[in-house]
């Protein structure tokens, strides 16, 4: 191989590497950070996860969160099991109130929380991150490693902004638990000044307990982004299905939208193209629009699953979408439904452009003040005869800049399964500038019907009206060309006098 050719070779696998979907890491905290890859030694207590109704507040030390900068926000809080532990049983509280706020004068000079009265703690108004229920599902917190993983998260409905150099203190409000306690991965309270830990067993009480807790938990302060799905509305879990019911026809397509959320703060990366649906029960399914690589806190993308059911009754698929959520980062789905029998399904085409439903089809630029044509073809892709039902067939809407709009061939009212007809529209735009019209096709398509869309385009150039203005223009070139060949004649003429004057002298 040539070195031109090694070297476009390289050029071609390092532009593919780089189009690769990187999941970054994310901008997190151990505390305390010497425990970030080794076992407490805490006392092995419950802490908050007990059965005992309890309020406990944690002072850290700023320099345990130099992992944040100034403007960071922390949106989740993540501990782990005692490595003795096996994985937790369902767990489930009807109160589970965190907040956060900056730590007093008094606990930033001592290094630990300086008062017994919880709120004197607290140096600023408390951000409530999170308050009400929480149901922690059997197998969340794993176990398995030593230490083990911080495998479960309780994501912040309120992240708390850090800002750079702050100590912290978190109030944390437990009660009503049901379910078994769990033993948490602890440290010793106070250890070298940059961790304490304190609290009552009342979930409601305002000061400590004559007996301070002499472990707290080993845990991770998340700012990373949280992967959430919608579907019309209602969320959609991991492992999570979405039942359409009895939804759609044999032999029809129909296209869902799912929204994919990023409720964290971090930038969410969606692996794309996100693979074709699998598992597939009498149906085919591919993903007719893919989300968006990258999605900002706060904002979201969409993912559009087509379906076409292959038989009446029930059809499946399952959707996987791979990200750097941490705690659900393959995040797959089902989406279940009901077939009817045959349908007609109706589309629209100009030439290969295929017009959707609702959808605008941009002509370009045309001449103004001449009439122009514009041909559009229905295709039914159903498995039953298409009906258009509209009088007339087609309905035309003058918009902005049209003069008139007619139609000048109609198609056919019927249109049998695997045909199509087509349709003629004659307009005239009025000026220079943008326009539009409008298009509306009645049938017994179940989910698209009427059928509309817009046709836009601009136009810049005033058309020859006919008559006048082409006879003019069909003059003037017949004219031009008249006067070539008249000039053309003239040299040959000349050229031929001059050889016979030439040879006039020559044989004289």
């Amino acid at each position: 191989m040539s070195f031109v050719r090694l070297a476009m070779v390289l050029a071609f696998a390092a532009a593919m590497f780089l189009s690769l979907p990187t999941l970054e890491a994310q901008n997190n905290a151990v505390v305390p950070g010497a425990n970030a890859s080794t076992e407490g030694t805490g006392t092995t207590q419950a802490i908050f996860l007990t059965g005992t109704d309890s309020t406990v507040q944690l002072f850290v030390d700023s320099t345990e969160l130099t992992n944040f900068v100034t403007g960071d926000q922390i949106n989740g809080l993540s501990f782990r099991l005692d490595a003795a532990q096996t994985t937790n049983a369902a767990i489930s509280y009807t109160q589970f109130d965190i907040e956060f706020s900056v730590a007093d004068a008094n606990s930033t000079m001592q290094g630990l929380l300086a008062s017994t009265t919880f709120t004197t703690n607290q140096g600023s108004v408390p951000t409530v991150v999170r308050s009400g229920a929480l149901t922690i599902s059997a197998g969340a917190i794993t176990d398995g490693s030593s230490p083990n993983n911080f495998s479960y998260v309780i994501p912040f409905t309120t992240p708390y902004t850090y800002t750079a150099g702050d100590d912290i203190v978190i109030t944390v409000r437990v009660g009503g638990l049901t379910g078994a306690a769990t033993i948490l991965d602890t440290v010793p309270t106070n250890q070298a000044h940059l961790i304490d830990w304190q609290g009552n067993f009342s979930s409601s009480s305002a000061t400590v307990s004559t007996s301070t807790i002499i472990a707290a938990p080993v845990i991770e302060l998340i700012s990373e982004p949280e992967m959430d799905l919608v579907f019309a509305s209602t969320p959609v879990s991991n492992g999570g299905t979405i039942g359409l019911g009895n939804f759609g026809n044999h032999g029809s397509a129909y296209t869902h939208t799912i929204s994919i959320e990023n409720n964290g703060v971090e930038d969410l990366t969606i692996a794309t193209p996100v693979s074709a649906p699998g598992s597939l029960t009498n149906c085919t399914a591919t993903i007719s629009s893919q989300p968006d690589a990258t999605v900002i806190g706060g904002n979201s993308t969409g993912i559009d699953v087509e379906i076409k059911p292959s038989a009446p009754g029930l059809y499946s698929c399952t959707v996987t979408i791979s990200s750097n959520d941490r705690d659900e980062g393959t995040y797959v789905f089902t989406i279940t439904g009901t077939a009817a029998g045959p349908a007609p399904e109706m589309d629209v085409f100009r030439d290969t452009n295929a017009i959707a439903d609702g959808g605008t089809d941009n002509v370009g630029d045309v001449d103004f003040g001449v009439t122009q044509t514009l041909t559009f073809r229905i295709e039914n892709n159903g498995l039953a005869t298409l009906n258009l039902s509209s009088a007339p067939l087609v309905t035309l809407t003058t918009g902005v800049n049209i003069t008139s709009v007619t139609i000048s061939t109609e198609p056919t009212g019927t249109i049998p399964s695997a045909t199509s007809t087509t349709f003629v529209i004659n307009y005239v735009t009025s000026a220079a500038g943008s326009w539009n019209l409008y298009v509306s096709i009645g049938s017994d398509d179940a989910d698209e019907s009427p059928y509309t869309w817009t046709v836009s385009g601009t136009s810049t150039n005033q058309g020859s009206t006919g008559g006048g203005g082409d006879d003019d223009e069909s003059c003037s070139t017949q004219g031009t060309e008249g006067s070539n060949w008249l000039v053309l004649l003239g040299v040959i003429s000349a050229l031929t006098l001059a050889f016979r004057v030439r040879r006039s002298r020559s044989a004289s």
